[in-house]
């Protein structure tokens, strides 16, 4: 049988070890984030180059520029990872409402492409830019 208080220690290192994993494993996330990236989007039936930039002061900026318009949307604001989740909170932006905050489930990075999980459920790529 085991004591109560051996049993307590192994739970404990279970969730340290886990938990430290988490955070080495988000930490990783952010390292390899922080860049300028690219997607292509069809918005109306019209492909739209969208380029964000995410950066080491945990800000984002993201353009675009609507092909067949005249029209060019941009959003600023800020990031972080959590538990594998990018958390992007818009300060400024002429197609976001300031303050949204939008949580996406990063499926894979590496250095030439991330691919990504919206909270609807839409998978997305993006693309380092060179």
């Amino acid at each position: 049988m085991v004591r109560k208080s051996t049993l307590f220690i192994l739970i404990s290192l279970f969730f340290i070890t886990n938990c430290s994993d988490r955070k080495n494993s988000d930490a990783t996330i952010e390292r390899q984030l922080i860049g300028t990236w690219h997607k292509d989007l069809k918005i109306n039936g019209k492909v739209t180059h969208v380029v964000t930039k995410f950066t080491k002061d945990h800000r984002f900026a993201t353009y675009a520029h609507l092909k067949g318009t005249n029209r060019k949307l941009y959003a600023v604001g800020t990031w972080s990872i959590k538990f594998g989740i990018l958390n992007e909170t818009v300060y400024k932006s002429n197609y976001v409402q300031p303050y949204t905050t939008t949580y996406d489930k990063i499926l894979s990075i590496t250095n030439r492409q991330f691919v990504y999980k919206t909270e609807s459920g839409e998978v997305f790529s993006y693309y380092r830019s060179r």
